[in-house]
């Protein structure tokens, strides 16, 4: 009986010291300077959606915190600071609190280099047609 609780309790130590599941390694990341530029104006604060320009990239997904100076947090992990170098396709998120008054923008590419060189994500608003009431009503 001694036997089987060494067993079992060996079993438990590797499982605890393996972790939870090993997802994907994780790509080198570099801290950037980056400020967001809406209507040639920083513009903050806001939520940033970076996503890899070309589909077959190995580039994860990444966000952006945007302050409201305008500069941006980027970061491809929850937990650690940085972003994975390479191209972006980059949309600004509307803000939930602020439904009808966020503004809105076509998606701009960026580039994030190895070098860490600072980063401007330059937008333009859209212009938002309202008045017509959902489904083309009569």
């Amino acid at each position: 009986m001694v036997k089987n609780w060494k067993y079992a309790g060996l079993a438990v130590l590797c499982f605890s010291l393996s972790g939870c599941g090993g997802g994907p390694a994780q790509l080198p990341v570099v801290t950037v300077p980056a400020k967001l530029v809406l209507d040639d104006k920083p513009y903050g604060p806001a939520t940033l959606s970076l996503s890899a320009a070309s589909p077959d990239s190995k580039i994860p997904p990444a966000t952006g915190t945007v302050a409201s100076d305008g500069s941006v947090d980027l970061k491809s992990y929850p937990n650690k600071p940085g972003i994975v170098p390479g191209e972006y396709v980059v949309l600004l998120l509307p803000d939930p609190m602020k439904i009808g008054t966020s503004p809105t923008a076509d998606s701009v590419k960026v580039t994030v280099s190895k070098s860490a060189d600072p980063v401007e994500i330059k937008m333009t608003s859209k212009k938002v047609r309202t008045g017509a009431p959902l489904g083309g009503g009569k």
